[in-house]
């Protein structure tokens, strides 16, 4: 199974200097996505390639395996 690295998602945007609101309209996902993702829980390949590319972090760093 794949899950989301929220230690790893929390500090890309901590370096990113982004809030939350700014991070997710440039990558063109909802607030609620982010939030999911920050509990750890996964969400579509696609959503977690584009806060990748806002926050300049390979998507494959932002997931893992549990």
């Amino acid at each position: 199974m794949i899950v989301i690295n929220s230690v790893t998602l929390a500090a890309a945007i901590i370096d990113a200097g982004l809030g939350q609101v700014e991070i997710c309209t440039k990558a063109g996902v909802g607030h609620q996505t982010l939030a999911k993702m920050l509990k750890g829980e996964m969400v579509r390949i696609s959503f977690v390639s584009r806060i990748g590319k806002v926050l300049d972090v390979p998507a494959a760093q932002i997931i893992r395996e549990a």
